[in-house]
Order: structure tokens, then C-alpha cells, then sequence
């Protein structure tokens, strides 16, 4: 939603993500788009991240008619229990898949490596190689609960192939990546494509898709 004071209401909340996604599905020019309940920026904080209330958004946002595919980003710094719960939800409504995950919001723990100042501790959450291992967590976790139900989108701490190939492994069928893209630049891409066909052949497989979910597995 937008990062307004006006917006703080629940109920302008949902008008602000059916006016945005109406906007959006009209042009019909869009692969997917992407329903953010989870960032941590937004003024007032995260409205949609308990199942009454998530509930309450994608029963309107069911009625717009769309040709385009549609995905929830998912917050990471929650219980895997509740994560469950929301994709318990997500699962009956007009969603094809999810994104795992959004920013990490814990900012103690094995996952920080150097001391954060305190300006980092008091805004915002972290991006990068602290997402890593949670969304990998519940990328897997997604896998075996809805893997046959829902697209799962890998993203946080992506910076090379061996990365995105872990992600894939544990069920992603996509790879996103941001603070990678930045670091390293555009050229990685490719780079992380060719590395990937290298990976794949050097585990006997003849194609990625054969390598989805297969450390998820149970």
C-alpha cells in the first residue's frame, strides 16, 4: 500500500491496493503482478500480515478480473505456524503464487555478521545475505504444504548460481534478485544462468524442472 498516513485505516488500505491493482490489470501488459503485504516501510507498519485480515483483502481483490499471473510477497520474520496459516489463506483465494520472501526484520542472531548502527537497528529491515537462510527456510516449508497448489518465487541473499540453485532445490520455481543485482550488476545474470546449466549437469539432471522441491521432499 502507499506509504501515506492516509492509508493507515484498513479499510483505505484495501481501496489503495484495489485502486493500484485495477490501474494495473487495465493496461494489460504485465507477466505477473506482485501483492506486497509484508514491507516494513509502509506507514503504520504491515496491516496484512494476520489471516482475518488478509482474508478481508483478497476477498475484494477476487472480484477484479485479471489475465495476468498473481503473487503475494510473504514476510520472513514470523513463525512458520503463521506462515501456514496465511498460506492456508492465500491458497482459496485468485492467487497463482508467492514470493519468499520480503526483509528481514531480525536484526540479532547468527545471520548478522557485523555490528549494526543505530540508525540500521531503528528502520526499516535488512536485505541481502541476512534473508538468506530464513526465506530458504520457508521456501521449503512452502514446497512441501503448497507446492502443488502454488508458484513459490525464491528471493533474498541471491548473489551467485550456487545461491539461486539452493533456492530452486527447495522449491522454487523462480528466482528473484535485488541486492545481488546491485553489488554485482547486470552481467551476473548470465553469469548465474550459465553457472546453473553447469550445476545441473554436474548432478545428472537434463533440466531444471527436474530439479524443483527435490531437498524439500519429504
Amino acid at each position: 500500500k502507499t506509504n501515506s498516513k492516509d492509508t493507515c485505516d484498513e479499510n483505505q488500505a484495501i481501496q489503495d491496493y484495489l485502486e493500484s491493482f485495477k490501474l494495473a490489470v487495465q493496461q494489460n501488459i504485465f507477466g505477473y503482478i506482485t501483492i506486497n503485504i509484508s514491507c516494513p516501510n509502509t506507514f503504520g507498519g504491515e496491516p496484512f500480515t494476520s489471516v482475518d485480515k488478509i482474508k478481508k483483502l483478497l476477498d475484494q481483490m477476487d472480484q477484479i478480473e485479471r489475465k495476468c499471473l498473481v503473487f503475494v510477497k510473504m514476510p520472513i520474520s514470523i513463525d512458520d505456524g503463521l506462515f501456514v496459516n496465511l498460506l492456508e489463506e492465500i491458497a482459496v483465494h485468485k492467487i497463482d503464487g508467492i514470493v519468499v520472501g520480503n526483509l528481514q526484520k531480525n536484526k540479532n542472531g547468527d545471520h548478522i555478521k557485523e555490528k549494526l548502527d543505530e540508525f540500521m537497528i531503528s528502520k526499516g529491515g535488512l536485505s541481502g545475505r541476512p534473508t538468506f537462510e530464513r526465506s530458504n527456510e520457508l521456501i521449503k516449508l512452502s514446497y512441501r504444504n503448497f507446492g502443488q497448489r502454488l508458484i513459490i518465487v525464491g528471493c533474498g541473499g541471491v548473489f551467485t548460481a550456487a545461491d539461486a540453485y539452493k533456492k530452486i532445490r527447495l522449491g522454487a520455481t523462480l528466482v528473484q534478485m535485488v541486492t545481488g543485482l546491485i553489488y554485482n550488476g547486470p552481467s551476473c545474470i548470465s553469469l548465474i544462468n550459465k553457472e546453473l546449466s553447469e550445476l545441473i549437469k554436474e548432478d545428472g539432471f537434463k533440466s531444471i524442472s527436474e530439479v524443483i522441491g527435490i531437498d524439500a521432499r519429504i
